[in-house]
């Protein structure tokens, strides 16, 4: 799950919000000395990440199939083809590796992030909405590059 999705899903808590950037970071039970609403961040993160880890369109579904899971392009170099450079070396992988396809999760949402998708060779395989508790959907496109 990337930052952009535990963040969209935080809403406009604050505490939700940090939560979502530091739960990977902090392992086993939460420590006392979180306040009550980042803890709640935390949690979140958590529950984010265990559904879409086990979420069967990335574990029995899409067996034999090449998953990207997280792409991050810094601001100060989107737009300058480097985002194109790394879809072209994880399809390169992909294909040595003897896949057919590279998939990946997106929100459906993220138009700037499914428009470089697309002009990388991805399309649109199928939807995914899916509730993962506590008022919290999961609404993605699962898009995929044939090699």
């Amino acid at each position: 799950m990337n930052f952009l999705a535990h963040a969209f899903l935080a809403g406009d808590d604050p505490a939700l919000r940090v939560g979502g950037v530091v739960g990977d970071w902090i392992k086993g039970p939460l420590p006392g000395i979180l306040s009550p609403d980042l803890a709640r961040g935390v949690a979140l993160h958590r529950a984010i990440d265990s559904f879409a880890e086990t979420h069967p369109a990335f574990c029995e579904i899409y067996k034999g199939e090449f998953k990207l899971d997280k792409l991050y392009i810094h601001p100060d170099v989107q737009r300058k083809g480097v985002g194109g450079q790394l879809i072209a070396h994880v399809a390169a992988r992909a294909k040595k590796l003897g896949y057919p396809c590279v998939i990946l999760a997106v929100n459906k949402r993220n138009e700037k992030a499914i428009g470089s998708y697309r002009k990388y060779g991805f399309e649109v395989r199928e939807t995914i909405v899916d509730d993962i508790g506590r008022g919290y959907v999961m609404d993605d496109y699962i898009m995929e590059k044939k090699l």
